[in-house]
């Protein structure tokens, strides 16, 4: 026991050493914007509102309410400040190299295989993508409950019961919220079963062992569908067209290879891989021959390991771990343009580390002091560059500029640069690596789309028209290029074409509350207010938590006249925030001035018109009119005349005379009754790169 608490210890010590440095390391604004950042139901923190809407809610392309919930704590905890967030990362990474050494050890009583196992899981490079990305944090959380899964296991196989089934199915429940890749964890209890726990003879299993597991392929099987439903709604599948089948064959068998080298020799690590179906990358040979001779390699692989099950059954039970817990991620059904990603290793990789320590003690223990020296050096090189790969990830350029060093046409690493460089205003070198991005992949629509918002923030504005079009020629539902040509032809006056794209843009992406703001806001300058109306009300059923929005539909209501619902939306919009001034004065108008004898109420027009005033120093043209409005309607002419003569002389001259009218109708003794105003000011999205 006392060796044991040493190596956990070790082990944890060992993992904050080589992770420290990820503290220091900013986020990143590839998906940290996604899933953090930006992220309102993230930033919102920790409440039972944001509880249920992650459970009841695809985000970012995914369902993994857990995780969800992880970012909240830290969120709540932490704010925006990176370092807690990375802390966490780190801490659930610690614990989880505890956990597999827990875990390994009580299913083989080997001590040392299991260190060794666990050692190279928490140092080895490949697991830095996971840990120092803090949008990975679903690969954390998942590993954790994957741990937890095998550690209740292997109390449940030597003594079964009923409780202990429900925690070993309740862990494996927990990981598939945190991310479904845990739907292949029954294979892998199965294999298990023949070795270390010999619970079977053969790897097939018994009828008993199989109906054992048959509620766990059911949690995987439900998990399955909801994340391809998912992603299809998010438009992360990629078609068949788009890489075939056949060449998504080829690159699952040479990814399977691929993940072996880096495992051996882990450099050139990079957070994105090029797909070979879509641009030339650094295999040695074309894909087809390439992914040929894989899938023999690896056929040729599973022959050995199966004829030495019985002798060495733990080299037959980690070949299939790797593979089994590969085939969610490896790319026959293929989500995302990678080719591959380290991150995929993450649970993956523990099976060819129990193959390598189980075989190297077996084979070679009677050298026991000489394999423990060659297993701490290779140990403490992993642990070396892993802290150097831990570096990279200091901040987005490091991240995007090492991948674009290391890997060859990687139009997402420069794609990426383009962005960061046009977020800081340097346009030039934005459009450079926009540019060549697509010398990599001339059919990259975001870097077409990004490239004209480059080109028109430099007023090259038929430029940027040409990609704008060039991208929806590639991807004609992509949203942001959409967004943009609306914008475009709404600068220029356009409004039926502009109102066309806007639509489109919603069409693809129906919950995004900024598009359907801009979309009403150009349907009321169209005189479409019915239609204002209906896409507020869409917006606000995705956002309900918005004095804004309540804010703007009551505008459009007030536009059409619609009295009642203008009312009862200022009032909304001022119980979500009572000292919002465009709502607390668009309700003092409705009540001063509405025709609708039910809706006026003249004393809360005048407590709200005072306020506004107030807050304004008396100096704001519309306030001033709202007040001299709600005077007029509560019979204290004199002073509605005061107020709307000052009203009349803060407005600019060309827009003077509605206020005078309204002066003559208060100097006739009549309130007034005219309540349409003039349009609310339509928001404009700014150009909007992907």
């Amino acid at each position: 026991m006392g060796r044991d608490i040493a190596i956990g210890i070790g082990l944890v010590i060992a993992t904050w050493s080589v992770y420290a440095g990820s503290l220091a390391n900013d986020f990143i604004s590839f998906d940290d914007p996604l899933y953090i950042l930006d992220n309102t139901i993230v930033n919102d923190g920790l409440s039972w509102t944001n509880v249920k809407r992650a459970f009841s809610e695809f985000h970012s392309d995914n369902w993994h309410p857990l995780s969800w919930i992880s970012h909240m704590i830290d969120s709540e905890l932490f704010g925006l400040d990176p370092r807690g967030h990375h802390a966490v990362g780190v801490l659930l990474h610690s614990a989880n190299a505890l956990l597999l050494f827990a875990a390994l050890l009580r299913l083989t009583g080997d001590r040392w295989p299991s260190a060794f196992t666990a050692a190279l899981f928490a140092l080895h490079p490949l697991r830095v993508e996971s840990v120092a990305w803090a949008s990975e944090r679903k690969d954390l959380l998942s590993g954790l409950f994957f741990l937890l899964t095998l550690l209740a296991y292997s109390g449940y196989a030597r003594s079964p019961n009923m409780r202990r089934y429900l925690m070993v199915l309740a862990a494996f429940a927990a990981g598939l919220l945190a991310k479904p890749m845990l739907v292949s964890l029954p294979v892998v209890l199965l294999l298990l079963d023949f070795w270390p726990l010999g619970r079977s003879d053969s790897l097939w299993p018994t009828r008993r062992l199989a109906l054992e597991k048959l509620p766990f392929f059911f949690l995987a099987l439900a998990s399955t569908g909801i994340t391809f439903l998912a992603q299809a709604r998010g438009g992360t599948i990629q078609s068949l067209e788009k890489i075939p089948l056949f060449e998504r064959l080829a690159n699952a068998s040479v990814s399977v290879f691929v993940y072996l080298g880096q495992m051996v020799w882990p450099s050139d690590l990079a957070f994105f891989y090029p797909h070979p179906a879509l641009v030339e990358t650094k295999l040695w040979l074309p894909l087809e021959i390439a992914g040929g001779i894989a899938a023999l390699a690896g056929i040729g692989i599973t022959a050995l390991v199966w004829r030495a099950r019985r002798s060495h059954p733990y080299l037959v039970v980690g070949w299939l771990w790797y593979l089994v817990m590969l085939i969610p991620v490896v790319g026959i059904v293929q989500v995302g343009i990678q080719a591959h990603a380290d991150r995929y290793t993450y649970l993956p990789m523990i099976g060819i580390g129990i193959a390598v320590s189980w075989g190297l003690g077996s084979q070679l223990r009677r050298f026991s002091p000489w394999v423990a020296a060659v297993a701490c050096l290779a140990l403490a090189t992993l642990a070396s560059m892993s802290m150097m790969q831990v570096g990279v990830w200091r901040n987005s350029f490091h991240v995007y500029d090492h991948a674009r060093k290391v890997t060859l046409n990687n139009y997402i690493a420069l794609h990426n640069l383009g962005a960061d460089h046009a977020a800081a205003g340097a346009f030039d070198l934005a459009e450079r690596h926009y540019r060549l991005a697509l010398a990599a992949r001339p059919d990259y629509e975001a870097s077409h789309n990004n490239l004209g918002v480059v080109l028109e923030r430099q007023q090259r504005h038929d430029e940027a028209l040409k990609h704008y079009r060039e991208a929806l020629r590639i991807r004609p539902d992509l949203p942001g290029a959409h967004v943009n040509l609306g914008s475009y032809y709404s600068d220029r006056g356009d409004t039926a074409r502009a109102l066309e794209h806007y639509r489109s843009a919603v069409t693809a992406r129906p919950d995004d509350v900024l598009i359907l703001t801009v979309l009403a806001g150009l349907e009321i300058e169209a005189g479409e207010l019915d239609s204002a109306i209906a896409t507020y009300q869409r917006a606000l059923e995705v956002a309900p938590i918005s004095a804004e929005l309540h804010t703007r539909l009551a505008d459009a209501a007030r536009l059409k006249g619609d009295w009642r619902l203008a009312r009862e939306q200022y009032e909304a919009a001022l119980v979500q925030r009572p000292g919002l001034l465009p709502a607390a004065n668009g309700l003092a108008w409705v009540l001063a001035t509405s025709p609708d004898d039910s809706v006026r109420d003249g004393a809360e027009a005048l407590r709200l018109a005072e306020f506004c005033a107030g807050e304004t120093g008396r100096m704001n043209a519309t306030f001033l009119e709202t007040l001299a409005a709600a005077h007029a309607e509560n019979g204290a002419f004199e002073k509605a005349i005061e107020w709307q003569d000052r009203a009349a002389k803060l407005t600019p001259i060309q827009r003077r005379q509605p206020a005078l009218d309204r002066l003559a109708e208060y100097r006739s003794e009549r309130p007034h009754r005219e309540a349409a105003l003039p349009r609310a000011s339509i928001p404009r999205l700014p150009p909007a790169p992907l």
